[in-house]
């Protein structure tokens, strides 16, 4: 959540060493605002890998901030109170390659999906409890 009331979502690329913003509503928040805001995210996370991965402390290797870049996406949500879904919607569309179907969703697509995503949520806790 970016300034208390609006949702990005968020793809960190390990191999690009990049962050990539998936944002529906790009008014909300300036690219300089959003890069402040992952900025220490952007710092830290060559230093998480390195010690996720073995990385020796002591080598010269470079521990760059990734970059942060913000895609041109063609969802405009300006319902505040859809920005959530709209970033889980984005964060899915980004993992099966159809970004680009982003400019077909709506306000009532995301309510929808809003519901979808409780029903998910609720059939979730219950089998978990239940196990």
């Amino acid at each position: 959540m970016v300034d208390g009331t609006h949702w990005v979502g968020i793809v960190i690329d390990i191999l690009a060493k990049s962050i990539t913003v998936l944002d529906c509503n790009t008014a909300c928040v300036s690219v300089a605002g959003m890069e402040n805001y992952l900025q220490p995210l952007a710092a830290m996370l060559p230093y998480v890998i390195r010690d996720a991965f073995g990385g020796d402390a002591s080598t010269s290797v470079q521990r760059t901030l990734f970059p942060v870049k913000r895609l041109d996406i063609a969802l405009l949500c300006e319902s505040p109170g859809l920005s959530a879904v709209a970033a889980l919607a984005l964060i899915e569309l980004h993992a099966t390659n159809q970004i680009l179907a982003s400019g077909d969703i709506e306000d009532d697509t995301l309510r929808t999906a809003s519901r979808n995503y409780a029903v998910s949520l609720y059939e979730y806790m219950v089998s978990s409890t239940t196990a």
